[in-house]
């Protein structure tokens, strides 16, 4: 998810249509939605489009669809397809629903990679591993998995004592996460044992025995941690900024911002998330001023962060840090 904006900007044939899609748990209502935007996308292909061309994204766009009318979904997607290119995103949060011609709809995914509103849960308490996802107030078990049951398997036969066994338990676990679309809450380490090499999925570790809590306990255990974990990177960020500032590393205002990314000099763009997911009423199909910056954020190799509301009032909301 981190480099899903890169890997999109990067390509050599920038994508004709970006879908943004909500979908939910009942079949039905995503088969109902997914025809009523294949019908709205098909009318934003431009007319100088060859047939052929033409096709071949139609055919990209059914194809999309219909593995998303298979699969069971409780969030968004992001989708991004041209004629040589198909690229599926999956958003950890719910967002507007919207059809782009001609470029990308950046917020919602660089919001994606680097926010966790939604996240995993991985409980071990000796005998067996548990895995949740979670998103605000919703959690959900996911009780089957072949890669869980494997780590599972290693953990009630493992030896403390044993080297070779912890290394093998580390890899199962670390395998796993890897295949996961968001941030991991470890709990119950000890018996996972030293979690230092998992530091890159892992936001948070809680010690303690939760193999028999319930779910709603699990819940209020990661939340907790979760919003420790954002507050920390925030502050973080904020005190970095202030430092960049006494440097005179600081660009803000959206004219000078473009100006310094188009120059290379952007290391990385602030923006709060309640202007960065902004869309003007009754243009839900424009790109909006964030998009295009995010975009072109990461077209000269930036990054962008995402500070809570207010954060940013005193560089009217935005800020870039720069390179030199």
């Amino acid at each position: 998810m981190k480099n899903a904006m890169a890997e999109l900007v990067s390509t050599k044939e920038a994508p004709i249509l970006s879908i943004i899609v909500d979908l939910g748990i009942v079949k039905r209502d995503n088969e109902a939605k997914l025809k009523h935007l294949m019908g709205e996308a098909t009318k934003l292909i431009p007319s100088d489009v060859s047939v052929s061309d033409r096709d071949v994204l139609l055919k990209r766009l059914e194809l999309i669809f219909s593995g998303l009318e298979s699969e069971t979904h409780n969030a968004s997607v992001a989708i991004f397809i041209a004629k040589d290119f198909a690229k599926v995103v999956p958003l950890n949060y719910r967002a507007s629903e919207r059809i782009v011609l001609g470029d990308i709809a950046a917020s919602e995914v660089a919001y994606s990679a680097a926010s966790c509103p939604r996240f995993h849960i991985l409980v071990s308490g000796g005998n067996h591993v548990r895995l949740f996802e979670a998103a605000a107030d919703q959690i959900v078990e996911i009780k089957e998995n072949e890669q869980l049951t494997h780590v599972g398997h290693l953990l009630k036969s493992h030896d403390h004592s044993n080297q070779g066994d912890e290394h093998k338990i580390h890899a199962a676990v670390a395998e796993l996460c890897k295949g996961l679309n968001w941030p991991i809450v470890l709990i119950g380490t000890t018996h996972f044992g030293d979690t230092s090499a998992l530091s890159e999925y892992v936001m948070a570790s809680i010690e303690g025995n939760y193999e028999h809590a319930s779910t709603a306990e699990v819940l209020k255990v990661a939340k907790e941690q979760v919003e420790k974990y954002k507050a920390e990177k925030a502050s973080k960020e904020v005190a970095e900024l202030e430092k960049l500032g006494h440097e005179k590393r600081l660009g803000s205002g959206l004219d000078e911002i473009t100006q310094l990314i188009k120059a290379g000099r952007v290391e990385k763009l602030y923006l709060e998330e309640s202007e960065a997911l902004a869309m003007q009423e009754g243009k839900e199909n424009q790109m909006t001023v964030n998009d295009q910056l995010i975009a072109l954020t990461f077209q000269f190799n930036g990054e962008v962060v995402f500070l809570p509301a207010n954060s940013l009032a005193k560089y009217e909301g935005m800020a870039a840090a720069l390179r030199y």
